[in-house]
């Protein structure tokens, strides 16, 4: 028993070392693919390292963390927008920063309620102001 165990230790730690296949990570139309075969455009090839994974907990706190900063951003948009309007209505600033639409609220209240004030809209907005 102790000889079969001994045997299938080494042979693990011969096999282990060439067990290491290495992974290719391929960005194919936006979208990650792994592959143990070098990618069609090598441009579109990154390193991968298979030995930085990360638990799950970490993961999601970093994706939190990330959360969260967009959050401030987008909170800091909103207050300032509102901050330059004091004539807006109470209930429409309130719906502004907890992120709703209500009925009454312009189209450019709307994109600083859900925080989808893109850059073509925002140039747009911008030079309606002026």
């Amino acid at each position: 028993m102790k000889t079969l165990m001994l045997l299938l230790t080494l042979g693990l730690l011969i096999v282990s070392p060439f067990s290491q296949a290495e992974i290719f990570k391929c960005i194919e139309n936006g979208v990650a693919k792994f592959s143990a075969y070098p990618c069609k455009d090598p441009a579109s090839q990154e390193a991968y390292d298979i030995n930085r994974s990360e638990s799950m907990s970490s993961y999601f706190s970093r994706q939190k963390e990330k959360l969260q900063i967009k959050l401030d951003e987008q909170r800091a948009r909103a207050e300032k927008y509102i901050s330059g309007y004091p004539a807006i209505p109470k209930d429409i600033k309130e719906a502004i920063l907890e992120c709703k639409i209500i009925r009454g609220m312009t189209k450019k209240q709307v994109y600083y309620a859900w925080s989808i004030y893109q850059k073509n809209i925002k140039v747009v907005l911008q030079e309606s102001l002026h």
